[in-house]
């Protein structure tokens, strides 16, 4: 048998019109979303990504139901090192033979850095090598030297765009399939 395990919460977006709005950022931890459209509302087109934006032929979830969605694998690595310069450059932990999972285009959060300017949520990867990725939108030239042990996670954000007029409110929760 297969019970789905909730690993995170994810952001609630509510919107009264039809308007596409997008949900705040999320640590990718799995990758596999439950999506649900409350009752009250109507239902809802539903677009993973960085910088998700939901059309009329993004997947649709009706008011009242669910679906489960398989979005980006998870990325998790260690950062050994950052530049305080313009444009960031992040050093990945190559311990172990990791090498660099992170692509042009991904959007990744930075955490646990003792500088805390280099902890950042939801920034694009402008560049990549097999040893480092470099951030765009943030100047780290008045940053202080990087310190401490950091990682960092590829996240997503999602977008909905309801049916009607009446708008939507769509929770999102990040789930884990357990076989038993």
């Amino acid at each position: 048998m297969s019970v789905l395990k909730v690993v995170q919460d994810g952001p609630t977006v509510t919107v009264g019109s039809a308007a596409n709005t997008q949900s705040t950022a999320l640590s990718v931890k799995t990758g596999i979303y439950r999506f649900a459209a409350e009752v009250a509302k109507g239902g809802a087109a539903i677009q993973l990504g960085g910088a998700a934006n939901a059309t009329n032929s993004s997947l649709y979830v009706e008011k009242g139901e669910s679906v489960i969605v398989k979005g980006d694998s998870p990325v998790r690595m260690g950062i050994t090192g950052a530049t305080a310069a313009n444009p960031v450059v992040f050093t990945i932990e190559r311990s172990g033979g990791n090498h660099n999972q992170i692509k042009v285009g991904d959007y990744v959060t930075v955490t646990g850095s003792s500088t805390a300017a280099y902890n950042l949520s939801h920034v694009e990867v402008t560049a990549a090598t097999p040893t480092t990725f470099t951030i765009g939108g943030t100047d780290g030239s008045g940053f202080a030297a990087f310190a401490g042990t950091a990682e960092v996670r590829n996240s997503m954000k999602y977008a909905i765009m309801p049916k009607t007029a009446s708008g939507a409110t769509v929770h999102c929760t990040e789930v884990q399939v357990v076989v038993s």
